[in-house]
Parts: C-alpha cells; sequence; structure tokens
C-alpha cells in the first residue's frame, strides 16, 4: 500500500510546487532518476496531465527530496482534489514507489487573468 500524503492546498487556476521528502537516510532519488506521475481527481477520473523528469514536471532536489510542479492549465480544472503517484521510468521495467499525495484544491476569490 502507498504511503498517503497530504500536501499545503493548491490555490485553483494558479501554478503550483512543492517539495516532500522521503524518511531515513536511503537514497530514494538518485542522481540521473526517470520519474512519471500522473494527474487526476480521482483515482478512476480522467487524465489532467502528465508530470515527468522530462517535462520539469517533478524534480529531483536531492536523493531524499522531489518537487513536484503542477501548472496552472492543470489546476484550472480541479475542483476538489488533486491526486498523484510516482513511477520510477530509468529501469528496463518502470517500478511504482508506493508515494501518494492527495493535495485540496482551494477556490480563489482573485481568478488567474
Amino acid at each position: 500500500m502507498a504511503d498517503m500524503i497530504f500536501a499545503p492546498p493548491i490555490a485553483q487556476g494558479y501554478p503550483y510546487a512543492v517539495q516532500f521528502e522521503a524518511a531515513g537516510s536511503d537514497v530514494v532519488f538518485p542522481a540521473g532518476i526517470g520519474l512519471r506521475a500522473q494527474v487526476r481527481e480521482r483515482f478512476t477520473a480522467d487524465l489532467i496531465t502528465e508530470l515527468t523528469t522530462e517535462n520539469g514536471g517533478l524534480v529531483v532536489i536531492n536523493p531524499q527530496t522531489v518537487e513536484v510542479r503542477i501548472p496552472a492549465s492543470a489546476t484550472s480544472q480541479a475542483s476538489n482534489f488533486l491526486m498523484l503517484d510516482l513511477v520510477r521510468t530509468d529501469q528496463p521495467d518502470e517500478q511504482y514507489l508506493y508515494f501518494l499525495l492527495k493535495i485540496p484544491v482551494s477556490q480563489t476569490v482573485t481568478k488567474p487573468e
């Protein structure tokens, strides 16, 4: 089972970034790792966007920390929550990493231009 990670809320329609850190001192995100995450409102919902290390949506900060960057075009499509999990893509077979983020979405008074 994946560990559920809760993060600060997303302001709907604005770009969002959050860093999360794996517990312990093991190297979870080695240099050169490839990562992929699909962003959805629920497990069975339509795909909103895909984040990868190649497109800059997932950035390895250090061996235990990754930054998730969700563009405004994706946050504008969310109403309640956005969810994503991580898959390692730099191996011959993709590997599920058991990180699951569930991020609440806040409505804003000041709408993006």
